[in-house]
């Protein structure tokens, strides 16, 4: 209910603003004039505080920087020395030459059995084989990768050369 009557009231008050204005134009535009008036006032008020604010804020900072500077200054010239009695790193034992030679030769025979294809070189390895082309749902039936690794694939091999886009969704080797 007092809803309504607020509601009622506001409405009234509306209207006779309305009926005095246009009764008063000269006087709606001189209110008007004057409301800009006050309100350009107070926002210049306001901009004056802000200003002066930062003003100190900028004082304070200066403060500060000299005496970051004084500090920094001051811990250059205190700088730990070394102690001249530090013992000297241990090397490791030195290892037979036929030692190593034959972790070098087992190194590179396991390097070459285990050597199997990344997914670049998969892609790489359809794509060239194809003559007119492949899109991305034939790369991703022959390979069982989602679209998103498809498509991280094709942009690296694009990037380094390795294949060409013919149309849109279309790649041959390059």
């Amino acid at each position: 209910m007092r809803r309504l009557e607020e509601e009622r009231l506001r409405r009234r008050e509306e209207k006779k603003a309305i009926r005095w204005e246009a009764q008063n134009p000269i006087g709606s535009v001189q209110s008007e004039c004057n409301l800009r008036r006050q309100v350009m006032k107070e926002l210049d008020v306001f901009l004056k505080t802000v200003v002066e604010g930062m003003k100190s804020m900028a004082q304070g900072i200066e403060v500060l920087a000299e005496k970051l500077d004084t500090i920094a200054k001051s811990r250059v010239d205190v700088t730990p020395k070394r102690k001249a009695n530090a013992k000297p790193a241990r090397k490791a034992p030195a290892k037979s030459s036929k030692k190593k030679a034959a972790q070098k030769a087992s190194k590179t025979a396991v390097s070459k059995k285990e050597k199997t294809p990344t997914a670049v070189d998969t892609v790489l390895a359809i794509v060239s084989r194809s003559k007119k082309g492949v899109n991305t749902a034939i790369l991703m039936e022959k390979t069982g990768y989602d679209q998103k690794k498809i498509s991280n694939l094709l942009y690296k091999l694009k990037k380094q050369g390795k294949i060409k886009s013919v149309n849109k969704g279309v790649y041959l080797k390059a």
